[in-house]
């Protein structure tokens, strides 16, 4: 049997349920709905395992997308936080253009981006000034495509009704925004 990740979650998966989840004292119900709930994402885990880099490269699509946009009306309220933003799409706009790109560098800068949307929004404060609503606006609008992708990806988990949202393959596949 070749050596692969599938191999290892699944060998991982039969350990939990042959082994582990049945020496768990039933008195502890917690313990047994835990190892379950270990049982599941691993299920998860190895269904996901090769769209984790097709989901990164949304994600930071998706987050530079909106990053972009917040950047004009956020230079009159923070020029700082606005330069900080306008070098951390640069970057990831080279990441995006970069076939070698690892999924762990296209994550770090979904969250530099997503971290700094938030510096954003913290720098609109509670004034009423139509860039800093144009700002909060921005930033609350760009989180449905981002909400939809994590919905379809925790989808197989059955926490959520999902009946109206579009498949995994087609968010992943969707056009840069």
């Amino acid at each position: 049997m070749p050596d692969t990740i599938d191999n290892a979650f699944l060998a991982c998966q039969r350990a939990l349920e042959d082994m582990i989840l049945p020496a768990i004292d039933e008195a502890n119900p917690l313990a047994v709905e835990q190892a379950q709930l270990v049982l599941r994402m691993l299920g998860l885990l190895r269904a996901r395992a090769t769209l984790l880099h097709p989901k990164a490269r949304k994600e930071l699509e998706l987050n530079r997308s909106a990053a972009l946009a917040v950047a004009g009306p956020l230079r009159a309220l923070d020029p700082t936080v606005a330069d900080r933003l306008e070098a951390e799409t640069g970057a990831a706009g080279h990441l995006l253009a970069d076939p070698a790109a690892t999924t762990d560098a296209l994550n770090r800068s979904a969250a530099a981006i997503a971290s700094l949307i938030g510096t954003a929004v913290g720098a609109c404060g509670p004034r009423d000034d139509p860039a800093a609503r144009q700002v909060e606006r921005i930033a609350i609008d760009s989180q449905g495509a981002l909400i939809d992708l994590h919905r379809a990806w925790f989808a197989p988990t059955g926490f959520d009704d999902t009946a109206h949202l579009p498949p995994l393959d087609i968010l992943l596949a969707a056009p840069k925004p």
